[in-house]
Protein backbone atom coordinates (compact mmCIF):
# COMPACT_ATOMS: atom_id res chain seq x y z
CA UNK A 1 0.00 0.00 0.00
CA UNK A 2 1.20 3.80 -1.05
CA UNK A 3 2.44 5.35 2.35
CA UNK A 4 0.30 8.28 1.66
CA UNK A 5 -2.62 6.35 1.25
CA UNK A 6 -1.79 4.36 4.63
CA UNK A 7 -1.26 8.38 6.11
CA UNK A 8 -4.66 9.24 4.69
CA UNK A 9 -6.47 5.89 5.73
CA UNK A 10 -5.15 6.39 9.59
CA UNK A 11 -5.95 10.17 9.70
CA UNK A 12 -8.89 9.00 8.42
CA UNK A 13 -9.83 6.69 11.36
CA UNK A 14 -8.46 9.74 13.82
CA UNK A 15 -10.89 12.23 12.66
CA UNK A 16 -13.91 9.68 12.63
CA UNK A 17 -12.46 9.13 16.79
CA UNK A 18 -12.74 12.83 16.97
CA UNK A 19 -16.10 13.41 15.43
CA UNK A 20 -18.38 10.93 16.99
CA UNK A 21 -16.63 10.17 20.24
CA UNK A 22 -15.99 11.89 23.62
CA UNK A 23 -13.42 11.81 26.85
CA UNK A 24 -16.09 10.05 29.22
CA UNK A 25 -13.03 8.98 32.24
CA UNK A 26 -11.90 11.04 34.80
CA UNK A 27 -8.46 12.86 34.84
CA UNK A 28 -5.87 14.25 37.55
CA UNK A 29 -3.49 16.78 37.12
CA UNK A 30 -1.29 19.55 38.72
CA UNK A 31 1.93 20.89 39.76
CA UNK A 32 4.43 18.96 41.72
CA UNK A 33 6.60 21.95 43.55
CA UNK A 34 9.20 22.35 46.16
CA UNK A 35 8.85 24.32 49.49
CA UNK A 36 10.24 27.31 48.04
CA UNK A 37 7.53 26.81 45.29
CA UNK A 38 9.68 26.00 42.33
CA UNK A 39 8.63 22.66 40.28
CA UNK A 40 10.31 19.43 40.56
CA UNK A 41 10.97 18.12 37.66
CA UNK A 42 10.87 14.16 36.71
CA UNK A 43 8.98 13.41 39.89
CA UNK A 44 7.33 9.97 39.06
CA UNK A 45 3.34 10.16 39.46
CA UNK A 46 1.52 6.88 40.58
CA UNK A 47 -2.53 6.97 40.55
CA UNK A 48 -3.58 3.26 41.93
CA UNK A 49 -7.51 2.14 41.62
CA UNK A 50 -8.73 1.01 45.12
CA UNK A 51 -11.05 -1.56 44.25
CA UNK A 52 -9.05 -3.03 40.93
CA UNK A 53 -5.85 -2.32 42.03
CA UNK A 54 -4.52 -0.96 38.45
CA UNK A 55 -1.84 1.60 37.89
CA UNK A 56 -1.54 4.79 36.37
CA UNK A 57 1.91 6.45 36.25
CA UNK A 58 3.12 9.85 35.08
CA UNK A 59 6.30 11.88 35.41
CA UNK A 60 6.43 16.09 35.56
CA UNK A 61 7.44 17.90 32.75
CA UNK A 62 9.65 20.58 33.00
CA UNK A 63 7.30 23.22 34.66
CA UNK A 64 6.68 20.36 36.94
CA UNK A 65 3.09 19.62 35.85
CA UNK A 66 1.75 16.09 35.16
CA UNK A 67 -1.25 14.93 33.89
CA UNK A 68 -3.17 11.04 34.28
CA UNK A 69 -6.20 10.36 32.10
CA UNK A 70 -8.42 7.67 31.77
CA UNK A 71 -9.32 7.08 34.72
CA UNK A 72 -12.32 4.71 35.40
CA UNK A 73 -15.11 6.42 38.18
CA UNK A 74 -13.51 4.88 41.33
CA UNK A 75 -11.67 5.61 44.59
CA UNK A 76 -7.54 6.55 44.07
CA UNK A 77 -4.68 6.65 45.62
CA UNK A 78 -1.78 9.13 44.48
CA UNK A 79 2.04 8.99 45.19
CA UNK A 80 4.61 10.89 44.34
CA UNK A 81 8.16 10.24 44.17
CA UNK A 82 11.23 12.04 43.73
CA UNK A 83 15.01 11.51 44.84
CA UNK A 84 15.98 14.57 47.85
CA UNK A 85 11.95 14.47 48.55
CA UNK A 86 9.78 12.22 51.19
CA UNK A 87 7.14 10.44 49.62
CA UNK A 88 3.96 12.21 48.97
CA UNK A 89 0.93 10.63 49.51
CA UNK A 90 -2.64 11.69 48.66
CA UNK A 91 -5.59 8.57 49.52
CA UNK A 92 -8.99 8.31 49.30
CA UNK A 93 -9.61 10.74 46.12
CA UNK A 94 -13.01 10.06 44.93
CA UNK A 95 -13.73 10.70 41.10
CA UNK A 96 -16.69 10.23 39.22
CA UNK A 97 -16.68 10.14 35.31
CA UNK A 98 -15.59 13.30 33.30
CA UNK A 99 -14.39 14.47 36.08
CA UNK A 100 -11.03 17.27 35.81
CA UNK A 101 -9.36 17.27 39.55
CA UNK A 102 -6.65 19.79 40.03
CA UNK A 103 -4.35 18.29 42.67
CA UNK A 104 -0.95 20.66 43.06
CA UNK A 105 1.30 18.87 45.30
CA UNK A 106 3.91 20.45 47.46
CA UNK A 107 6.89 17.92 48.12
CA UNK A 108 9.09 17.91 52.04
CA UNK A 109 12.55 17.52 52.01
CA UNK A 110 13.84 14.25 53.37
CA UNK A 111 14.94 10.59 52.67
CA UNK A 112 12.01 8.87 50.06
CA UNK A 113 11.84 6.00 52.60
CA UNK A 114 9.92 8.90 54.66
CA UNK A 115 6.44 9.79 53.37
CA UNK A 116 3.55 12.57 54.20
CA UNK A 117 0.18 10.86 53.23
CA UNK A 118 -3.34 13.12 53.74
CA UNK A 119 -6.55 11.83 53.60
CA UNK A 120 -9.01 14.59 52.93
CA UNK A 121 -11.79 15.57 50.80
CA UNK A 122 -10.64 16.95 47.39
CA UNK A 123 -12.55 20.63 47.00
CA UNK A 124 -15.68 20.12 44.50
CA UNK A 125 -14.02 23.19 42.44
CA UNK A 126 -13.14 22.27 39.01
CA UNK A 127 -10.72 24.49 38.07
CA UNK A 128 -9.06 22.29 35.38
CA UNK A 129 -12.53 22.94 32.84
CA UNK A 130 -15.25 25.40 31.88
CA UNK A 131 -17.78 22.75 31.69
CA UNK A 132 -20.39 22.70 33.83
CA UNK A 133 -22.05 19.27 34.97
CA UNK A 134 -24.56 17.47 36.99
CA UNK A 135 -24.19 14.18 38.22
CA UNK A 136 -26.36 10.96 39.03
CA UNK A 137 -24.35 9.05 41.16
CA UNK A 138 -24.96 4.52 41.33
CA UNK A 139 -26.76 4.75 44.83
CA UNK A 140 -29.31 7.62 43.19
CA UNK A 141 -30.07 5.49 40.42
CA UNK A 142 -30.56 2.50 42.35
CA UNK A 143 -32.41 3.31 45.18
CA UNK A 144 -35.07 6.33 43.27
CA UNK A 145 -37.87 4.24 41.77
CA UNK A 146 -38.68 5.22 37.97
CA UNK A 147 -41.47 4.07 36.51
CA UNK A 148 -40.20 2.46 33.33
CA UNK A 149 -36.77 1.42 35.18
CA UNK A 150 -35.38 4.19 32.44
CA UNK A 151 -32.51 6.17 33.31
CA UNK A 152 -33.59 8.87 31.52
CA UNK A 153 -36.59 9.59 33.04
CA UNK A 154 -34.57 10.54 36.35
CA UNK A 155 -32.58 13.96 33.62
CA UNK A 156 -36.01 15.62 34.24
CA UNK A 157 -34.79 15.70 38.06
CA UNK A 158 -31.93 17.95 36.73
CA UNK A 159 -31.34 21.83 36.84
CA UNK A 160 -31.42 23.41 33.11
CA UNK A 161 -33.45 20.10 31.36
CA UNK A 162 -36.56 20.49 30.55
CA UNK A 163 -39.12 17.67 28.91
CA UNK A 164 -40.15 18.65 25.50
CA UNK A 165 -41.53 15.35 24.64
CA UNK A 166 -45.06 14.49 24.59
CA UNK A 167 -45.15 11.02 25.47
CA UNK A 168 -46.22 9.89 29.52
CA UNK A 169 -45.27 6.03 28.56
CA UNK A 170 -44.01 4.19 31.37
CA UNK A 171 -40.38 4.27 29.56
CA UNK A 172 -39.62 0.98 29.43
CA UNK A 173 -36.18 0.18 27.95
CA UNK A 174 -37.94 -0.40 24.23
CA UNK A 175 -39.23 3.64 24.70
CA UNK A 176 -36.19 5.25 23.48
CA UNK A 177 -37.56 6.73 20.62
CA UNK A 178 -38.29 9.90 23.07
CA UNK A 179 -35.18 9.86 25.72
CA UNK A 180 -33.67 12.85 23.90
CA UNK A 181 -37.31 15.08 23.79
CA UNK A 182 -35.27 17.77 26.75
CA UNK A 183 -34.13 21.07 25.96
CA UNK A 184 -31.03 21.54 28.16
CA UNK A 185 -30.43 24.57 29.46
CA UNK A 186 -32.21 26.51 26.94
CA UNK A 187 -30.62 24.67 23.99
CA UNK A 188 -33.11 23.43 20.91
CA UNK A 189 -35.25 20.23 22.03
CA UNK A 190 -33.37 17.19 20.82
CA UNK A 191 -30.31 18.30 19.72
CA UNK A 192 -28.81 16.79 22.16
CA UNK A 193 -25.82 14.03 22.23
CA UNK A 194 -26.11 10.79 24.28
CA UNK A 195 -23.07 9.07 25.26
CA UNK A 196 -22.49 5.52 26.29
CA UNK A 197 -18.87 5.25 27.71
CA UNK A 198 -17.51 8.13 26.08
CA UNK A 199 -18.82 6.44 22.92
CA UNK A 200 -22.28 8.26 20.41
CA UNK A 201 -25.34 6.62 21.03
CA UNK A 202 -27.12 9.37 18.96
CA UNK A 203 -28.75 8.14 15.77
CA UNK A 204 -29.05 10.91 12.60
CA UNK A 205 -32.46 11.85 13.66
CA UNK A 206 -31.08 12.58 16.69
CA UNK A 207 -33.06 10.02 18.73
CA UNK A 208 -30.82 7.46 21.31
CA UNK A 209 -30.11 3.92 19.81
CA UNK A 210 -30.33 2.14 23.10
CA UNK A 211 -31.19 2.43 26.86
CA UNK A 212 -29.12 0.32 29.33
CA UNK A 213 -30.49 -1.02 32.52
CA UNK A 214 -30.00 0.90 35.31
CA UNK A 215 -28.20 -1.85 37.11
CA UNK A 216 -25.53 -1.67 34.42
CA UNK A 217 -24.61 2.28 35.31
CA UNK A 218 -22.16 3.32 37.44
CA UNK A 219 -23.18 7.26 37.22
CA UNK A 220 -25.07 9.29 34.68
CA UNK A 221 -23.34 13.10 34.07
CA UNK A 222 -25.20 15.55 31.84
CA UNK A 223 -23.57 18.68 30.72
CA UNK A 224 -25.49 22.12 30.57
CA UNK A 225 -22.98 23.71 28.16
CA UNK A 226 -20.16 22.71 25.24
CA UNK A 227 -17.23 24.43 25.83
CA UNK A 228 -15.30 21.59 25.41
CA UNK A 229 -14.26 21.45 21.83
CA UNK A 230 -14.82 17.73 21.96
CA UNK A 231 -18.32 18.42 22.12
CA UNK A 232 -18.60 20.76 19.53
CA UNK A 233 -20.78 19.11 17.33
CA UNK A 234 -24.57 19.30 18.62
CA UNK A 235 -26.59 22.19 19.82
CA UNK A 236 -27.88 21.86 22.93
CA UNK A 237 -26.33 19.03 25.99
CA UNK A 238 -24.64 16.34 26.39
CA UNK A 239 -26.04 13.29 28.39
CA UNK A 240 -22.79 10.41 29.05
CA UNK A 241 -24.27 7.54 30.40
CA UNK A 242 -20.96 5.43 32.09
CA UNK A 243 -21.66 1.82 32.19
CA UNK A 244 -20.24 -0.19 35.94
CA UNK A 245 -16.93 -1.94 35.44
CA UNK A 246 -16.00 -4.91 37.37
CA UNK A 247 -13.44 -4.75 40.69
CA UNK A 248 -11.16 -7.60 41.96
CA UNK A 249 -14.30 -8.32 44.31
CA UNK A 250 -17.15 -10.25 42.85
CA UNK A 251 -20.53 -8.44 43.09
CA UNK A 252 -23.90 -9.77 41.77
CA UNK A 253 -27.38 -8.29 42.45
CA UNK A 254 -30.94 -9.84 41.65
CA UNK A 255 -33.89 -8.11 41.36
CA UNK A 256 -37.65 -7.35 40.97
CA UNK A 257 -39.87 -4.87 40.02
CA UNK A 258 -43.79 -5.05 40.04
CA UNK A 259 -46.56 -3.55 39.11
CA UNK A 260 -50.01 -4.71 39.34
CA UNK A 261 -53.64 -4.16 39.42
CA UNK A 262 -54.51 -5.29 42.98
CA UNK A 263 -52.08 -2.64 44.49
CA UNK A 264 -52.93 0.22 42.96
CA UNK A 265 -56.26 2.36 43.43
CA UNK A 266 -59.11 2.35 41.34
CA UNK A 267 -60.14 5.83 39.14
CA UNK A 268 -62.95 8.39 40.03
CA UNK A 269 -63.81 8.31 36.67
CA UNK A 270 -64.44 4.72 37.04
CA UNK A 271 -65.68 4.46 40.45
CA UNK A 272 -68.52 7.13 39.55
CA UNK A 273 -70.17 4.89 37.10
CA UNK A 274 -69.15 1.21 38.72
CA UNK A 275 -66.26 0.07 36.68
CA UNK A 276 -63.69 -1.75 38.23
CA UNK A 277 -60.32 -1.22 37.89
CA UNK A 278 -58.84 -3.00 34.77
CA UNK A 279 -56.23 -5.87 35.08
CA UNK A 280 -52.70 -4.77 34.69
CA UNK A 281 -49.75 -6.97 34.98
CA UNK A 282 -46.05 -5.74 35.14
CA UNK A 283 -43.00 -7.93 36.30
CA UNK A 284 -39.51 -6.15 35.29
CA UNK A 285 -37.36 -8.28 36.75
CA UNK A 286 -33.07 -9.37 35.62
CA UNK A 287 -30.02 -10.05 37.70
CA UNK A 288 -26.51 -7.61 37.20
CA UNK A 289 -22.99 -9.53 38.07
CA UNK A 290 -19.10 -8.02 37.61
CA UNK A 291 -16.49 -9.22 39.26
CA UNK A 292 -12.62 -10.13 37.94
CA UNK A 293 -12.45 -13.09 35.60
CA UNK A 294 -10.85 -16.05 37.60
CA UNK A 295 -10.28 -19.34 36.43
CA UNK A 296 -8.93 -21.42 39.03
CA UNK A 297 -5.55 -23.30 38.19
CA UNK A 298 -6.29 -21.63 34.70
CA UNK A 299 -6.53 -17.68 34.72
CA UNK A 300 -6.15 -15.48 36.86
CA UNK A 301 -7.42 -12.09 36.12
CA UNK A 302 -7.65 -9.68 39.34
CA UNK A 303 -5.69 -6.60 39.13
CA UNK A 304 -6.11 -7.21 35.30
CA UNK A 305 -8.94 -8.34 33.04
CA UNK A 306 -13.18 -7.54 34.68
CA UNK A 307 -16.06 -8.25 33.18
CA UNK A 308 -19.87 -6.94 33.76
CA UNK A 309 -23.21 -8.88 32.78
CA UNK A 310 -26.58 -6.94 32.99
CA UNK A 311 -29.86 -8.51 32.10
CA UNK A 312 -33.59 -7.00 32.36
CA UNK A 313 -36.88 -8.68 31.68
CA UNK A 314 -40.06 -7.56 31.17
CA UNK A 315 -43.46 -8.94 31.04
CA UNK A 316 -46.56 -7.10 30.81
CA UNK A 317 -50.06 -8.14 30.18
CA UNK A 318 -52.98 -5.16 29.96
CA UNK A 319 -55.98 -6.00 29.30
CA UNK A 320 -58.73 -3.89 28.39
CA UNK A 321 -62.22 -3.53 27.73
CA UNK A 322 -62.59 -1.59 23.96
CA UNK A 323 -66.03 -1.14 22.26
CA UNK A 324 -66.09 -0.52 18.21
CA UNK A 325 -68.85 -0.34 16.14
CA UNK A 326 -69.18 -3.12 13.06
CA UNK A 327 -71.66 -3.58 10.22
CA UNK A 328 -74.23 -5.45 11.01
CA UNK A 329 -75.00 -8.82 9.27
CA UNK A 330 -77.89 -7.08 7.16
CA UNK A 331 -75.22 -4.10 5.92
CA UNK A 332 -72.63 -6.68 5.07
CA UNK A 333 -75.13 -8.30 2.22
CA UNK A 334 -75.80 -4.45 1.18
CA UNK A 335 -78.68 -3.90 3.05
CA UNK A 336 -79.59 -0.44 5.09
CA UNK A 337 -82.91 -0.23 5.38
CA UNK A 338 -82.30 -0.15 9.08
CA UNK A 339 -79.71 2.85 8.94
CA UNK A 340 -80.97 5.70 10.76
CA UNK A 341 -78.87 8.28 12.79
CA UNK A 342 -79.95 9.35 16.18
CA UNK A 343 -82.49 11.52 15.52
CA UNK A 344 -84.33 8.49 13.75
CA UNK A 345 -84.42 9.73 10.49
CA UNK A 346 -82.95 7.21 7.82
CA UNK A 347 -79.47 7.65 6.30
CA UNK A 348 -79.72 7.23 2.40
CA UNK A 349 -77.65 5.69 0.63
CA UNK A 350 -77.37 6.89 -3.07
CA UNK A 351 -76.49 5.15 -6.84
CA UNK A 352 -72.84 6.96 -7.88
CA UNK A 353 -74.18 5.29 -11.34
CA UNK A 354 -76.80 7.77 -11.19
CA UNK A 355 -75.13 11.09 -10.87
CA UNK A 356 -75.95 13.63 -12.92
CA UNK A 357 -75.46 17.27 -12.93
CA UNK A 358 -77.81 20.26 -12.66
CA UNK A 359 -76.83 23.43 -13.27
CA UNK A 360 -74.04 23.95 -10.47
CA UNK A 361 -74.64 20.81 -9.19
CA UNK A 362 -74.66 17.05 -9.16
CA UNK A 363 -77.31 14.55 -8.25
CA UNK A 364 -77.74 11.36 -7.33
CA UNK A 365 -80.81 8.60 -6.93
CA UNK A 366 -80.85 6.72 -4.01
CA UNK A 367 -81.05 2.56 -3.98
CA UNK A 368 -84.26 1.11 -3.75
CA UNK A 369 -85.32 0.39 -0.33
CA UNK A 370 -81.74 1.70 0.53
CA UNK A 371 -80.78 -1.86 -0.47
CA UNK A 372 -77.58 -2.45 -2.59
CA UNK A 373 -78.41 -5.10 -5.35
CA UNK A 374 -75.95 -8.10 -4.96
CA UNK A 375 -75.02 -7.86 -8.56
CA UNK A 376 -73.44 -4.43 -7.33
CA UNK A 377 -71.48 -5.77 -4.57
CA UNK A 378 -67.64 -6.22 -5.71
CA UNK A 379 -66.81 -9.83 -4.66
CA UNK A 380 -63.16 -8.67 -3.39
CA UNK A 381 -64.91 -5.79 -1.08
CA UNK A 382 -67.62 -8.56 0.39
CA UNK A 383 -64.97 -11.06 1.12
CA UNK A 384 -63.06 -8.21 2.63
CA UNK A 385 -66.10 -6.82 4.62
CA UNK A 386 -66.62 -10.65 5.61
CA UNK A 387 -63.54 -10.03 7.83
CA UNK A 388 -65.19 -8.23 10.43
CA UNK A 389 -66.82 -10.05 13.70
CA UNK A 390 -70.61 -9.97 14.43
CA UNK A 391 -71.89 -7.63 16.45
CA UNK A 392 -72.30 -9.32 20.42
CA UNK A 393 -74.10 -6.02 21.59
CA UNK A 394 -77.02 -4.18 21.37
CA UNK A 395 -76.38 -0.88 20.84
CA UNK A 396 -77.59 2.36 23.62
CA UNK A 397 -78.67 4.76 20.61
CA UNK A 398 -80.99 4.25 17.25
CA UNK A 399 -77.40 5.09 15.30
CA UNK A 400 -77.02 1.45 16.06
CA UNK A 401 -73.12 2.64 17.31
CA UNK A 402 -70.69 0.51 19.81
CA UNK A 403 -72.75 -2.65 18.96
CA UNK A 404 -69.11 -4.57 19.07
CA UNK A 405 -67.38 -5.16 22.84
CA UNK A 406 -63.83 -6.58 23.11
CA UNK A 407 -61.55 -7.37 25.30
CA UNK A 408 -58.01 -6.10 23.85
CA UNK A 409 -55.18 -8.84 25.07
CA UNK A 410 -52.82 -6.43 24.88
CA UNK A 411 -48.79 -7.48 25.38
CA UNK A 412 -45.49 -6.79 25.53
CA UNK A 413 -42.05 -8.43 26.38
CA UNK A 414 -37.97 -7.72 25.90
CA UNK A 415 -35.40 -9.51 27.09
CA UNK A 416 -32.49 -6.96 27.16
CA UNK A 417 -28.59 -8.26 28.08
CA UNK A 418 -25.38 -6.21 27.93
CA UNK A 419 -21.96 -7.23 28.70
CA UNK A 420 -18.90 -5.58 28.82
CA UNK A 421 -15.05 -6.48 29.40
CA UNK A 422 -12.06 -4.27 30.49
CA UNK A 423 -8.30 -5.88 30.57
CA UNK A 424 -5.45 -4.49 31.24
CA UNK A 425 -2.98 -5.42 28.97
CA UNK A 426 0.16 -4.20 30.04
CA UNK A 427 0.59 -0.95 32.13
CA UNK A 428 1.05 1.03 28.86
CA UNK A 429 -1.97 -0.87 27.08
CA UNK A 430 -5.78 -1.12 28.02
CA UNK A 431 -8.88 -2.23 25.99
CA UNK A 432 -12.31 -2.27 27.00
CA UNK A 433 -15.40 -3.63 24.73
CA UNK A 434 -19.04 -4.14 25.24
CA UNK A 435 -22.29 -5.06 23.11
CA UNK A 436 -25.94 -5.16 24.14
CA UNK A 437 -29.40 -5.77 22.56
CA UNK A 438 -33.15 -5.10 23.29
CA UNK A 439 -35.31 -7.37 21.30
CA UNK A 440 -39.02 -6.16 21.93
CA UNK A 441 -42.21 -7.81 20.87
CA UNK A 442 -45.31 -5.97 20.74
CA UNK A 443 -49.13 -7.08 20.21
CA UNK A 444 -51.23 -4.19 21.20
CA UNK A 445 -54.30 -2.10 19.65
CA UNK A 446 -55.64 -5.48 18.47
CA UNK A 447 -58.84 -5.02 17.08
CA UNK A 448 -60.69 -8.13 16.02
CA UNK A 449 -58.68 -10.90 18.28
CA UNK A 450 -58.44 -13.58 15.97
CA UNK A 451 -59.24 -12.48 12.70
CA UNK A 452 -57.26 -13.41 10.14
CA UNK A 453 -57.49 -9.94 8.58
CA UNK A 454 -56.51 -8.15 12.10
CA UNK A 455 -56.62 -4.37 11.22
CA UNK A 456 -53.76 -3.39 13.98
CA UNK A 457 -50.39 -1.83 12.71
CA UNK A 458 -48.63 -3.76 15.90
CA UNK A 459 -49.93 -7.03 16.31
CA UNK A 460 -47.28 -8.26 15.79
CA UNK A 461 -44.44 -5.63 15.88
CA UNK A 462 -41.01 -6.22 16.79
CA UNK A 463 -38.15 -4.34 17.36
CA UNK A 464 -34.08 -5.16 18.21
CA UNK A 465 -31.97 -2.59 19.24
CA UNK A 466 -28.10 -3.11 19.20
CA UNK A 467 -25.53 -0.86 20.82
CA UNK A 468 -21.48 -2.21 20.95
CA UNK A 469 -18.43 -0.48 21.67
CA UNK A 470 -14.77 -0.86 21.89
CA UNK A 471 -11.92 1.25 23.24
CA UNK A 472 -8.01 1.01 23.44
CA UNK A 473 -6.07 3.17 25.30
CA UNK A 474 -1.92 3.10 25.05
CA UNK A 475 0.69 4.89 26.25
CA UNK A 476 3.13 6.14 24.06
CA UNK A 477 5.35 8.44 26.40
CA UNK A 478 4.43 10.12 29.62
CA UNK A 479 3.34 13.26 27.50
CA UNK A 480 1.56 11.30 24.75
CA UNK A 481 -1.33 8.64 24.52
CA UNK A 482 -2.78 6.87 21.73
CA UNK A 483 -7.02 6.21 22.08
CA UNK A 484 -9.11 4.30 19.49
CA UNK A 485 -12.60 3.77 19.70
CA UNK A 486 -15.15 2.09 17.26
CA UNK A 487 -19.03 1.67 17.91
CA UNK A 488 -22.06 -0.12 16.05
CA UNK A 489 -25.55 1.15 16.30
CA UNK A 490 -28.34 -0.34 14.59
CA UNK A 491 -32.63 -1.53 14.90
CA UNK A 492 -33.97 -4.41 12.99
Amino acid sequence: MDRRLRLAWVAGLLSVGFLYSQEFRATISGLVTDPSGSPVVGAKVTVVSVERNVTYEAVTNEVGRYITRFLPPGQYNLTVEKTGFKKAVRTALALSAVDRLALDIQMELGALAESVTVTAEVSGLETETASRAATIEKKFVEDIPASGRNLYQLLYTLPGVIKTSRYWGAFELYAFGNINGVSINGGRSGENETLIDGITSTRGSRSASFAPALNAIQEVNVLTNSYDAQYGRIGGGVTSVTLRTGTNVLHGQLYEFLKNDNLNSNGYSRNSVGVREPEFKNNTFGFTVDGPIYLPRLFDGRNRMFFMVSTEFLRERNPQTQIWTVPTANELRGDFSQLVDNSNRRVVIYDPLTTTQSGNSFVRQPFAGNIIPQNRIDPVAARAASFYPAANRVSESPDGQNNYLFVNSSKNSYNQWLGKLDWNLTSRSRVSGRYGETPWYNFARVQWGTNAAEPSSEYPSTRISRNWGADWTYTISPAMVFNLRGRGIGTL
